[in-house]
């Protein structure tokens, strides 16, 4: 029902790229573009909710949740409006809220308050770094805002994750987080939508401003205006 390129191209302007899993283009050696999606399929989707014990009631609803978006932006409302509208179509009522910014993060992670939240997270400059805190078991920590707030386990995934990073070959690292892709676009703890570039706008006068993984959240400390 919701559709990636909808979101991408109406929600975010069509900046950016429709992702199919957890990490995006941005880490290009990890990145895996090739993984299992489901097409928009409103008959299949009407079947499994069926057979999953929500048939519609006589007043078309199968089922009623919450919609919880982080208060980042328009981005997150606007893609909680279509988001509901895509759900109602098949019979699932989404009630959308919106609050600021520390009662999201306490309903979300503290007080576990949700049915579905709508989100943004950084993969950061190595997916053990920035994708690992998303899906690893022992990073289930309530009242800690952006880890694994879907509570995801897998124990698999967690010997995988936890192999990945300490692993020394390189060509190994990346031919665990592909396994590691895969199994989570099965398990499906979250969809992933959308990704955007990482890009600097910068005066050209100012050098060495961007020089870690961290990019222009780093120091500064080295950064100097050159002369002509």
């Amino acid at each position: 029902m919701i559709d990636r390129k909808v979101i991408l191209n109406t929600i975010n302007y069509g900046y950016g790229a429709a992702i199919p899993g957890p990490i995006n283009p941005n880490l290009a050696k990890w990145y895996d573009g090739n993984l299992k999606t489901y097409p928009i399929d409103l008959a299949a989707a009407a079947k499994l909710l069926d057979a999953a014990g929500y048939p519609r009631g006589s007043d078309g609803v199968r089922i009623r949740i919450n919609l919880d978006y982080v208060p980042s932006g328009e981005t997150y409302p606007r893609g909680s409006e279509y988001i509901r509208q895509a759900l109602a179509k098949v019979g699932v009522d989404a009630t959308v809220r919106s609050q600021d910014f520390a009662t999201y993060t306490k309903r979300i992670y503290t007080d576990r308050d949700f049915d579905f939240a709508f989100e943004g997270m950084s993969n950061l400059f190595d997916p053990t770094v920035g994708v690992q805190r998303l899906y690893w078991s022992k990073n289930f920590k309530p009242g800690v805002p952006f880890s694994n707030g879907s509570a995801y386990s897998n124990p698999k995934v967690d010997a995988l994750l936890e192999a990945a990073a300490i692993e020394v070959d390189p060509k190994k690292r990346v031919d665990q987080w592909r396994e590691i892709q895969k199994i989570l676009v099965e398990d499906l703890p979250a969809i992933d939508i959308a990704s955007q570039p990482e890009l600097t706008i910068y005066n050209k006068r100012i050098a060495d401003h961007t020089v870690g993984g961290e990019g222009v959240s780093g120091s500064l400390a080295y950064a100097y205006l050159a002369t002509a």
